[in-house]
């Protein structure tokens, strides 16, 4: 059925061509299990959410949604502090809701840290409210939580696999003897980083297969750590923004099939239990690491199937055993390397993998380098080659450009 491959929206849309299309698709309750509520132009009152209860089969259909928060999508929805709001909006809401596996919650305002977050918080607790905790699987909060919200979501949903959210962070902050075997997945938003919130990652969630941390801001005083991230099942770790104070980091599984350290101007040292499966290799922006980090992970080239090396401190030399056993790769991208030349390149003719080139501002590669690649590894001789980003290269030709173009590859410059 064609309508099952379209959004909710669309789908809606659709209701209103005529009554034979409403009277089929009102009788598809598997097209309502994914509602997707952000961008409404005004919030649903209780007629249009008893008709998405109908649409559902009385809400036991519904099993995801999306909205920008619940007082922008509902009509008289009831908030802390403001009691005139009728309650039948809750009602409705925990009949559809009743079901529910998977909610998404991304405020369009969301608050800054110490914008408004205690406001946001107390609503956050009403919300935990009308949803069924103890059903849901995946949990996406677009805003900023304290730390007691969160832990309140760890302990009352048995089931949760995944969460997403941007969390308050402060020294002191709530400590749980709980653990929370259950979630595989955690990406965090944090406003701070020190070793209480990292060990306690390790603590609460041993099971974790999949850690997202990203730091949105950091105090002057924050303490330059060395984190041990024991997480022994972990398989994908990333560590992400400038303001993400590591000094060292050593991690100890051996299951990882991707790893992202990007943006930790701070970090000086990286050690990771010996990878043969590693499948994403993402190191950008890492200052002070030496080239010879890059030799515990050449077990892993062969599996690779995307490689991203950008730092001051690498070379050609360091990154060359990637370029010769690393077959199986498809995307590549090596930035700001001084030392990567046409020599360099033509290592790269045998990856007919190979979809897409990053090499920005590598001032030794030139025109006659990337002819080659193109005639090696195009489409017309075999290949899968579509895209090369050569930015910051001031010796590729127009010429050279509408060529390769015609060969099926994109150049950017």
């Amino acid at each position: 059925m064609v309508f099952k491959y379209i959004s909710f929206r669309e789908v809606m849309k659709c209701h209103r061509v005529s009554r034979n299309w409403q009277t089929f698709l009102s009788s598809e309750p598997a097209l309502y299990r994914t509602i997707e509520l952000f961008s409404l132009r005004k919030p649903l009152r209780a007629e249009s959410i008893k008709r998405l209860i109908h649409l559902s089969n009385n809400g036991v259909g519904t099993k995801e949604i999306a909205v920008s928060s619940m007082g922008h999508s509902f009509a008289n929805y009831c908030v802390p502090g403001q009691p005139q709001y009728k309650s039948q909006t809750i009602t409705l809401l925990q009949q559809l809701f009743k079901n529910l596996k998977s909610i998404s919650i991304g405020s369009c305002d969301s608050p800054s840290i110490g914008d408004a977050v205690s406001w946001k918080m107390g609503v956050l607790n009403h919300e935990f409210d009308i949803l069924p905790l103890a059903n849901l699987v995946h949990i996406d909060i677009g805003y900023t939580i304290s730390v007691e919200s969160f832990a309140r979501l760890c302990q009352e949903t048995p089931h949760l696999e995944s969460l997403s959210c941007s969390l308050y962070w402060h020294e002191g902050a709530l400590q749980s003897e709980r653990s929370f075997p259950q979630l595989k997945t955690l990406t965090l938003l944090v406003s701070i980083t020190d070793n209480q919130l990292l060990q306690s990652c390790v603590r609460w969630f041993y099971n974790l297969e999949t850690l997202t941390v990203k730091c949105n801001f950091a105090f002057e005083h924050s303490e330059r750590l060395e984190w041990e991230c024991g997480l022994e099942k972990l398989k994908t770790l990333k560590l992400v923004g400038n303001t993400l104070i590591i000094r060292g980091l050593q991690c100890v599984s051996t299951n990882l099939r991707v790893l992202d350290i990007s943006g930790l101007i701070y970090l000086k040292t990286l050690r990771v239990a010996p990878q043969t499966r590693l499948e994403e290799l993402h190191i950008h922006s890492v200052p002070d690491l030496r080239g010879d980090t890059l030799l515990q992970f050449y077990d892993s080239a062969e599996s690779l199937r995307h490689l991203t090396i950008s730092s001051p401190n690498f070379g050609a030399k360091d990154i060359q055993h990637f370029l010769v056993q690393g077959r199986n790769l498809r995307t590549i991208k090596i930035n700001s390397m001084e030392s990567f030349t046409d020599s360099t390149l033509a290592i790269l003719h045998s990856m007919h993998h190979l979809e897409r080139l990053e090499i920005d501002h590598c001032p030794l590669v030139t025109g006659g380098g990337i002819i080659n690649l193109v005639q090696s590894l195009c489409t017309k001789t075999g290949g899968k080659l579509r895209s090369i980003s050569l930015r910051g290269s001031e010796s590729i030709r127009r010429q050279t450009i509408d060529w390769a173009r015609d060969q099926g590859v994109i150049i950017s410059i």
